[in-house]
């Protein structure tokens, strides 16, 4: 199983080639265009970021998956989608990816540059002391469960640690378009 980590290093999101086999893991960095592996996982902290990820598992691209990780100060999400590319063909099934639900999440406009980068140490002053944990650990459980069973009931969720809340993302496409509807609706507002 081949996984591609992207990790913020300072405000460029900088690949990472895994190979998990049988005993063995190799791990290296990685630079080129021709990204084959399984997984792609995203741990950025900015919107362009996003977009260079959505970009390099897109289109011609045979990536299976893209797990999508982020947060802010007391509350995150973790989406697990099937790119639109040369392997994920249109379904009304396919798992769609966090940018497909929303939107404003890969749109480089809205970054503000002024904000440290979430592994900046003044960002440890800015989030809760738990935040990565817990999405890490809400994540890969997703993955486990896929992993283990080969099929997995959600394909993502969200966490609130102000609250204490947390919720899944449904395998609904009815669903999924509702959140692309609230997404449009609440990117409308900020624009006005």
């Amino acid at each position: 199983m081949e996984f591609l980590i992207w990790r913020q290093a300072s405000r460029q999101p900088q690949p990472s080639y895994v190979h998990l086999r049988e005993g063995t893991f190799i791990s290296r960095s990685y630079s080129g265009d021709d990204f084959r592996a399984h997984i792609a996982i995203g741990c950025v902290d900015t919107r362009a970021a996003r977009a260079t990820i959505r970009a390099a598992v897109s289109n011609w691209s045979t990536v299976s998956y893209w797990l999508d990780l982020g947060n802010n100060a007391d509350s995150s999400q973790f989406i697990l989608g099937e790119p639109l590319n040369e392997r994920n063909r249109r379904s009304r099934l396919r798992l769609r990816t966090a940018p497909e639900l929303f939107p404003e999440i890969a749109d480089p406009n809205l970054d503000n540059a002024s904000e440290p980068s979430c592994s900046a140490a003044a960002a440890l002053d800015r989030q809760e002391p738990f935040i990565n944990s817990a999405l890490a650990q809400h994540a890969l459980a997703l993955l486990a469960r896929l992993f283990r069973y080969g099929e997995i009931n959600y394909h993502g969720g969200f966490i609130n640690l102000a609250t204490g809340a947390a919720s899944v993302l449904k395998i609904d496409p009815q669903c999924w378009k509702r959140t692309r509807g609230f997404g449009k609706r609440s990117s409308q507002i900020h624009q006005n």
